[in-house]
């Protein structure tokens, strides 16, 4: 997906140049070096190893509201 818009090359030559980066969930396993039991394309600029979850795919994670009051209003 990452390479159907050419964030892949930007991505990569932005955080080469030193760009900080993070990344949780999808994140994570695009920065990764090495992807475990799987060849799907990466960045890979991150030094770590991942594996994607076992618990099934995302349709089964659960999404709720929430009330975060620090950040309800404007100050």
């Amino acid at each position: 997906m990452v390479k159907l818009v050419a964030y892949d090359t930007y991505l990569r030559r932005r955080i080469d140049q030193g760009m900080p980066a993070f990344g949780t969930c999808t994140g994570m396993i695009l920065l990764a070096k090495e992807i475990i039991g799987s060849d799907q394309p990466r960045i890979g600029v991150m030094d770590i190893s991942v594996q994607r979850n076992s618990f099934g795919r995302q349709i089964d994670s659960c999404e709720t509201e929430i009330v975060i009051p620090a950040l309800s209003h404007p100050r």
